[in-house]
């Protein structure tokens, strides 16, 4: 009955009285107060309710709909007697009997502004002091809910009442309008847009009666609550604390953390780098391995002429052997004075011997971590991209005549297409390369000649040149310079664990060999971080380092070394750390920077895990209602909610992903791309949200934003190539925990890993003017940082799900909390 739906936005248009519009000139005011009555299009289609009222009303042609009780109308006598002819914008809406009806008392009308109940149990009236609507359906507000108020009018006893509007909850069927009329007691409400919020603490009277002990006892203290008790669903539609939310009622003010947003953006980011490197880069892959191997059998033959150019030669045909063995899963054939080595990049357990360097090798470094334990394509394109980063070392003969050769064949026209297909996207999604590359090197290398190398004299100016003009590496000071085909890159957060560890940072005689993922956040602005990390400054230089780093961040930040998506999205946890000034007590409350400091460390660790192997590692190496219808009930008003007050996130986050849509655009020109699309919803969602974060610092929320946060679902973060979300596998990949091992020290045999768990749920206490006292529900992550052995290998995310959601291993996941942890609950 498309019908219905028409007459309903015409219904709902006609329904305002206070200020009478053109077309309404000469109309009476009235309230519906019969439990439901029908409008007639004609005069003789009417038919008086039977008995005095009607109890249901059938559908049939003569009906156009119906009004309930509460509907608000303009109306003025028909040509029948006894009936009221009903107007709207577009003219006649149609006939109701007028003894269903009656006049609305004069009242003066007010600006509508919100209220707020101090008196559970209120019940709204359909005239000042008359008519409760608990005549017809059980409906009573609970103390604090917020109504909006656009009139008031005294009774005979001088009690002044207040006009409200309320909806219609149509949950069970039931029709009504979405602007009802009912009168409350001024007495029992208070005007908000003339209170003052209490915000030196939290009222402990109005909070909740219902609320258990903690619960209670921490928003008293702190104005907020995080349970210890992790989320774990059974079964999940999209994500873990996509889910949770989408599974607070409609009546439950919502909280938006930053969380929900920061998680967002990895799902988004992560799904999106597994389909280009799935679709665009792993082909490229192969076809930068398979032109640079026919570019190797057309060298010239003055290449052989000396022994360090045959050697050369020799570990440029195994390396891109090795390379395309390994991208082809053990495929492609290679010699067995490689396939040790082979083996145990392959089982990525244990040390050995790496032939091309000369130097020590912990293949559990090729381990497939992150996303790429999803399927063997992705586990060889990790193993592949990991050998393509050997660093090749410049300062001995050896490595000097791989990399003449190896920027030889780089220069090859087809070859150099095929490298730069693949370079270019990594560099601008996660930043510049950590070592040498052809971009370095090539100019250099130009005067030099293949038969150079049988001349010592050339060989060691060959040398020279090389450690002239390469540069160092940024991360690890690995010793000597190096060149690699595809580099591991240069990150912020790589370099702040690199400077603050040894040697840079401690002695050896009191070493600090490992970081701590704090050191990242306190550069960038985390004061609960730059106090936790206080205890560091025992060990030498480390105060003068972290100084230093924080004021290198803005020039980095706006350097050709962070134009990335990795920078930007480390800027975007810059944003957060640093306070917007929030008046709220939560956001006041000293265990409030431990809840920041949780949710930017958590998104480091989901950073982390998207570009585990393309980002250098510190330390590394080594119904209708039945035919029928039939009366709704008056809705609660709707929940008041808050977002996170941090709009400078919510737009760094947008400018984010915008630098991902100049990213995806080459890569899939397609204008309706998947990944496309969620990024450009998600940048405008983001937008939003900071307009509103915007307001609820000023204090200024408006209906709009209430609803806005009620009805916010961010884009889809289901995978595209997702089909049955409720397989075994599928679950398992919808799962929000991860792991990322982010340093290493090699000489004790230890990583540093960073995790994230299911998510906790957080109540809010929030008082503002927009809309009075209320306890918000939202949810947050839960983070993890802990040193395990090497010999336990290097944990992957299937490993650390296992733990995570095992509801009899809980105890277990305390170990791996961060020694702050329990300030969140102080």
């Amino acid at each position: 009955m498309k019908w219905l739906g028409i007459f309903a936005c015409v219904l709902c248009a006609a329904l305002s009285f206070c200020d009478c519009p053109a077309w309404a000139q000469g109309g009476t005011q009235y309230v519906v107060t019969a439990r439901i009555t029908p409008l007639f299009e004609t005069v003789k289609d009417v038919k008086a309710a039977p008995g005095g009222k009607w109890k249901d009303i059938p559908y049939n042609e003569g009906i156009l709909g119906v009004l309930v009780y509460g509907d608000l109308v303009e109306g003025k006598p028909s040509s029948k007697k006894g009936w009221l002819s009903l107007s709207g914008p577009e003219g006649e809406l149609g006939l109701v009997e007028a003894a269903a009806l009656t006049p609305m008392p004069k009242y003066e009308p007010v600006d509508a502004k919100p209220y707020q109940v101090m008196k559970d149990g209120t019940v709204p009236f359909l005239l000042p002091g008359q008519r409760p609507v608990s005549e017809f359906h059980s409906f009573s507000l609970p103390r604090g809910a917020v109504v909006t108020a656009e009139g008031r009018a005294k009774d005979a006893e001088g009690t002044s009442w207040l006009l409200c509007i309320f909806g219609t909850d149509y949950s069970d069927g039931g029709s009504g309008s979405d602007r009802r009329g009912g009168w409350l007691p001024e007495a029992e409400l208070v005007d908000l847009s003339a209170s003052k919020p209490e915000l030196s603490r939290v009222e402990e009277d109005k909070l909740p009666a219902k609320l258990d002990g903690a619960e209670r006892k921490a928003l008293v203290k702190n104005g907020f609550y995080v349970d210890p008790k992790p989320v774990l669903v059974k079964e999940l539609n999209e994500d873990d604390m996509v889910d949770a939310y989408n599974t607070i009622d409609s009546l439950t003010p919502r909280f938006i953390t930053a969380d929900l947003p920061l998680h967002a953006f990895h799902l988004y980011f992560d799904r999106m780098l597994q389909k280009v490197e799935q679709k665009v880069l792993l082909p490229r892959t192969f076809e930068l391995l398979s032109a640079m191997t026919v570019a190797l059998k057309d060298l010239p033959h003055d290449l052989e002429s000396s022994e360090l150019g045959r050697n050369a030669a020799s570990a440029v045909v195994d390396y891109l052997a090795l390379a395309m063995h390994l991208l082809t899963n053990g495929g492609a054939e290679i010699h067995d004075g490689i396939a040790g080595f082979a083996k145990g990049v392959m089982a990525g357990e244990g040390t050995g011997d790496n032939p091309f360097t000369g130097l020590p090798q912990d293949f559990t470094l090729f381990a497939p971590r992150g996303h790429y334990t999803l399927n063997e394509d992705f586990k060889a394109y990790f193993r592949t991209t990991y050998l393509l980063g050997t660093p090749f070392p410049l300062d001995n003969e050896g490595g000097a005549a791989v990399t003449l050769l190896l920027c030889h064949i780089l220069s090859v026209p087809q070859v150099q297409e095929k490298w730069r297909a693949l370079y270019d996207p990594i560099r601008y999604l996660v930043g510049s390369s950590n070592v040498n590359t052809w971009d370095e090197l090539v100019e250099a290398l130009k005067p030099f000649k293949f038969g150079d190398l049988s001349d010592a004299g050339r060989v060691k100016e060959l040398l020279e040149v090389l450690d002239r003009t390469g540069k160092a590496s940024a991360i690890q000071k690995l010793p000597g310079k190096k060149f690699a085909v595809l580099p591991r890159r240069i990150t912020f957060d790589a370099m702040i664990f690199d400077t603050l560890t040894h040697p840079r940072t401690s002695t050896d005689e009191d070493k600090r060999a490992l970081p701590d993922p704090l050191d990242v956040m306190a550069v960038l602005g985390s004061p609960q971080a730059l106090d936790e990390v206080k205890p560091y400054e025992k060990f030498k230089n480390y105060g003068d380092n972290l100084k230093a780093l924080e004021e290198r961040w803005p020039e980095y930040r706006s350097s050709a070394d962070g134009a990335n998506a990795y920078t930007a999205w480390l800027s975007a946890l810059r944003s957060y750390n640093v306070s917007e000034g929030s008046q709220q007590f939560f956001a006041r409350a000293a265990a409030w920077g431990y809840k920041k400091l949780t949710t930017a460390e958590a998104s480091m660790a989901e950073l982390k895990h998207d570009t585990i192997l393309y980002a250098e590692q510190s330390g590394a190496e080594m119904g209708d209602g039945g035919g029928e219808w039939v009366a709704g009930p008056f809705s609660q008003p709707f929940a008041r909610g808050y977002v996170e007050p941090e709009p400078k996130l919510y737009r760094a986050l947008a400018e984010s992903a915008r630098k991902i849509l100049e990213f995806l655009t080459p890569m899939f020109p397609d204008e309706h791309e998947y990944y496309r699309g969620k990024f450009s919803q998600f940048s405008e969602e983001m937008e939003t949200l900071a307009g509103i974060a915007d307001r609820a610092l000023e204090d200024a929320m408006t209906p709009s934003d209430f609803l806005t946060i009620i009805e916010l679902r961010l884009p889809s973060v289901l995978p595209e190539d997702i089909y049955d979300v409720y397989d075994k596998a599928s679950q398992n990949q919808l799962r929000m925990a991860l792991v990322a091992d982010v340093a290493t020290d090699a000489s004790a045999g230890r990583a540093l890993f960073m995790g994230v768990g299911a998510p906790r749920r957080l109540s809010v206490y929030v008082n503002d003017r927009s809309g009075g006292f209320r306890v918000t529900e939202g949810y947050m992550f839960s983070y993890y940082s802990f040193i395990q052995s090497l010999s336990e290998g290097r944990m992957n995310d299937d490993q650390w799900k296992a733990i995570v959601y095992d509801t009899k291993r809980q105890d277990d996941m305390k170990q791996y909390l961060p020694a702050w942890h329990g300030k969140l609950y102080e």
